[in-house]
């Protein structure tokens, strides 16, 4: 029992003699050599950025408004008149178009403004009616969403409303009715040339699918970070970046990666020649859910003066040139499951110094 013992205790014995004599001879070499310079590869994720239908599809800034002038109502400009009060059961449609790009959105849940601005010399009186359509008729089923006002807008006076709406349909192109226009009226007013104003806009919360037309482009910008940094007693030498994409969407891509300025205004330069193209994915035509999807991988080498570079920019600004041309069929349907994923890992080279 003694001597196992006795073996053990040499072995840890000996052990930690090993370990201090390389850690003596480190902080030697530290002490003795003012500049001793290690230099590792280091292979991580600098950047991981996803977008998703939403990001890549024409659904920002969706807003159709009606323009109502005076005449319409049978009132002419600058004279004074006396307007009795006024019931008109429909005036309209205007047809505006909302989006080149696709053909229909079906959401689940989507927010909408409601905004009116009346420069009339006479109440909107409460009970009129905005109305939105997918057609230019007046049946209940082609209503996308209707907002009736249920108090008087004051003449010169604004409303705004948000409210939410859900599993509907939003097509490229909507017809706005006013419907039960209604105003006490007034007595020597006079009308302006300026319109009323009442206007929908919509924010799309969460979609199902959208089907977008073949043959169509669009472009998308995002902004980005990007951490270039490291600790002070080391700097980046060299190396590789590698760009892996996994594209689900239907849409073909070309992109650009822009280092911007501190301000986000000026370039200071792009991450490659040219633009980095990525094929489309395919996608079931009545679901929009994956049937394939597309891997690409770039890979960039650069030095110690681009990273230099880049390290004093601010944001990463990244813009995507989507496109379906050349698609079969006349549109191309995208689920909410599916994204373009980018990952930009650095196969680098850091040198430490010792001081």
């Amino acid at each position: 029992m003694r001597n196992n013992n006795a073996i053990a205790s040499q072995s840890k014995m000996k052990k930690n003699n090993i370990f201090l004599l390389v850690l003596s001879l480190a902080l030697f070499l530290v002490s003795c050599q003012k500049d001793l310079d290690w230099t590792p590869s280091v292979l991580g994720p600098i950047v991981y950025t996803k977008a998703n239908v939403k990001d890549l599809s024409d659904l920002k800034d969706k807003r159709a408004t009606y323009y109502l002038p005076s005449f319409d109502l049978g009132f002419p400009e600058n004279v004074p008149v006396t307007v009795p009060p006024l019931y008109i059961e429909r005036l309209g449609p205007q047809t505006i178009n909302i989006s080149d790009y696709f053909i229909d959105v079906t959401i689940d849940t989507a927010n909408i403004t409601t905004s009116i601005s009346n420069p009339f010399p006479i109440p909107i009186g409460a009970g009129t009616k905005v109305v939105m359509r997918d057609a230019e008729d007046t049946t209940q089923s082609s209503v996308i969403y209707d907002f009736m006002i249920d108090e008087d807008i004051p003449a010169g006076g604004q409303f705004s409303s948000i409210t939410i709406f859900e599993n509907s349909v939003v097509t490229s192109t909507v017809y706005l009715y006013l419907e039960d226009f209604q105003s006490p009226g007034d007595t020597n007013v006079i009308f302006t040339s300026e319109p009323a104003e009442f206007s929908m806009e919509i924010g799309f919360l969460s979609i199902e699918n959208i089907r977008i037309l073949t043959d169509q482009e669009l472009k998308v910008e995002q902004t980005m970070n990007m951490s270039l940094s490291n600790s002070s007693d080391s700097t980046l030498e060299s190396g590789m970046l590698h760009i892996y994409l996994d594209n689900e969407l239907p849409v073909n891509m070309a992109f650009q990666m822009y280092f911007m300025d501190q301000n986000d205004v000026g370039i200071i330069d792009s991450m490659f020649d040219g633009k980095a193209n990525v094929i489309a994915g395919t996608t079931d035509p009545v679901t929009g859910s994956k049937i394939t999807s597309t891997e690409a991988q770039i890979d960039i080498p650069i030095n110690k003066a681009k990273l230099d570079l880049w390290k004093t920019s601010g944001n990463i600004r990244a813009v995507f040139n989507v496109n379906t041309n050349g698609m079969p069929g006349s549109f191309v349907t995208a689920g909410n499951t599916l994204d373009m994923q980018m990952t930009i890992a650095g196969d680098l080279d850091l040198v430490f110094t010792f001081n």
